[in-house]
């Protein structure tokens, strides 16, 4: 809990091809998704 915060779930969490973390994210909603798509795109990319 502590790594994610007092936020909780849910929690979605951008990996790139190494391993990497490169972005996480609490909740849900169309921004949010629009951002989570940009950086998936990001992540392929790299």
């Amino acid at each position: 809990m502590s790594w994610i915060g007092t936020k909780g779930f849910p929690l979605t969490i951008v990996v790139d091809k190494k391993g990497i973390v490169r972005y996480a994210v609490h909740g849900t909603n169309e921004t949010t998704r629009a951002e989570l798509l940009a950086k998936i795109k990001e992540a392929e990319a790299e």
